[in-house]
């Protein structure tokens, strides 16, 4: 069985563009047309590990050409370091300061919605003076979207998965992923320190293992013959020698520890987000202590 588990996310992630359909503003616990499929998995699986349990909450604003939508999986119980951390990444994750005075999901996402449209309609205003100035064409349509929720709960682990949609005209929007993984223990996020010996050989094998098959799918060869490093580097703004880790931190996933690269990060935009899964046993001999107790590995 192979190390490496594909995560393939070529353009937009499905999750976002799947923001639009059917949101109003309303607040409180999530029904069952709000949260479904995998949402509700996560959160009953959340509830059922440690008390960490969240509430989803959603805000949207759509006038003058101007669009934002925010879905957010807010926590409300669990430990009171782990809560505040994890509502610090979400405003963090809408691009906006967090600050103490939320008392509940809907008054967050309202609040971090309001300051977004607030910004939104600055731009808007820039492009409007710009096309009276003689700019020729039509002023598009501009929008941003945000959807963070809970992925997976563990007694030892939370991780959250997030995509931002922006567009503010030009060729395309942009895509952000920022996903992120708390130690239940200290409520602290991870970053990559979890790894050591990333300068290693077999370090460096695991990251161009995972990129091999990523870009093997995404450009259609996956089965037709194992990538070599040569074509590797065709896909990558810069040689193997500085291949790094990604900016954004990897995360923990029942299957393994998630990498996600953002678009530009290393290679074009039309090849998406270079993403991958490497199994704990594969990534095993690289990873601290810490890390391993975090990851519930023995």
């Amino acid at each position: 069985m192979s190390n490496i588990k594909l995560g393939v996310k070529l353009l937009l992630c499905g999750a976002v563009a799947g923001l639009v359909a059917g949101c109003n503003m309303n607040g409180g616990k999530a029904n069952d047309s709000e949260v479904a499929g995998a949402d509700s998995v996560a959160q009953s699986e959340a509830a059922a590990k440690g008390g960490f349990a969240v509430d989803s909450f959603k805000y949207e604003y759509k006038k003058n050409h101007t669009e934002c939508v925010i879905k957010i999986d807010f926590p409300v119980s669990g430990d009171s370091v782990l809560l505040q951390n994890v509502r610090n990444y979400i405003a963090e994750t809408v691009g906006v300061p967090f600050h103490n005075g939320f008392t509940t999901g809907q008054q967050m996402v309202n609040v971090l919605g309001g300051r977004v449209v607030d910004s939104m309609l600055v731009m808007r205003k820039e492009l409007e003076g710009g096309l009276e100035e003689g700019a020729e064409g039509e002023i598009p349509d501009i929008y941003q979207m945000v959807n963070t929720r809970l992925a997976h709960a563990t007694p030892t682990y939370v991780t959250y998965s997030s995509g931002r949609e922006v567009y503010s005209g030009g060729a395309h929007g942009g895509f952000i992923v920022k996903d992120a993984t708390f130690d239940r223990l200290s409520g602290k996020r991870i970053d990559n320190s979890v790894f050591v010996n990333t300068r290693s050989a077999g370090f460096k094998k695991l990251l161009k293992d995972g990129l091999k098959s990523y870009f093997a799918e995404a450009s259609g060869e996956k089965g037709k013959k194992e990538m070599s490093d040569s074509e590797l580097e065709s896909y990558l703004f810069e040689g193997l020698g500085s291949l790094s880790l990604p900016q954004n931190p990897v995360t923990l996933t029942p299957s393994g520890i998630s990498f996600v690269y953002q678009q530009y990060e290393i290679a074009a935009y039309a090849m998406g987000l270079p993403s991958f899964v490497v199994t704990y046993e594969a990534a095993a001999p690289y990873l601290s202590r810490e890390a391993k107790r975090i990851a519930g590995l023995k």
